[in-house]
This record gives structure tokens, C-alpha cells and sequence, in this order.
């Protein structure tokens, strides 16, 4: 999704046990436009991930690689 939205991905996801008894290993993990894995937590370990995203880098990609171009004009009625 990374790379076809050209947009910085960001996946969350807890660690444990909850009361349903369903277990969550983690892994939160941020990916850059180019689907370049930039950070990840361990798995079912509890931890903070911090990552800086750069505006100007995602920018000159788009510029590169212009995806926009194929997109399809669509139209939402309610």
C-alpha cells in the first residue's frame, strides 16, 4: 500500500493477551513511499518506535514516480 498510495505507512498493533483470550504479537512497523521498511518493533515485545518522516524526500518521489497520472476520475453518489 506503501508504494501504490505513495504515502508513508504506518501499521499498529498491541502486545498480549485481551479478555477474549486472543494474543497480539506486536510488530508495529512504519514503511516509506518507496515500501522501505523504516522501523519495526520486536515481536511480542513491548516497545516505542519513533521515526521521522521527511516531507521533502515523500515530494521528490512523487515527482519521480508519478503514479497519480494513472489514476481513474471517478465520481461518489450518495
Amino acid at each position: 500500500r506503501a508504494i501504490e498510495n505513495q504515502c508513508y505507512t504506518i501499521g499498529v498493533n498491541r502486545v498480549g493477551e485481551d479478555a477474549m483470550k486472543l494474543s497480539y504479537a506486536g510488530n508495529t512497523s512504519v514503511i516509506d513511499a518507496k515500501g522501505e521498511l523504516m522501523g519495526e518493533c520486536r515481536e511480542n515485545q513491548t516497545e516505542i518506535l519513533t521515526s521521522q518522516l521527511d516531507w521533502q524526500s515523500l515530494m521528490d518521489f512523487r515527482k519521480k514516480f508519478p503514479v497519480h497520472l494513472d489514476a481513474d476520475t471517478f465520481h461518489i453518489e450518495k
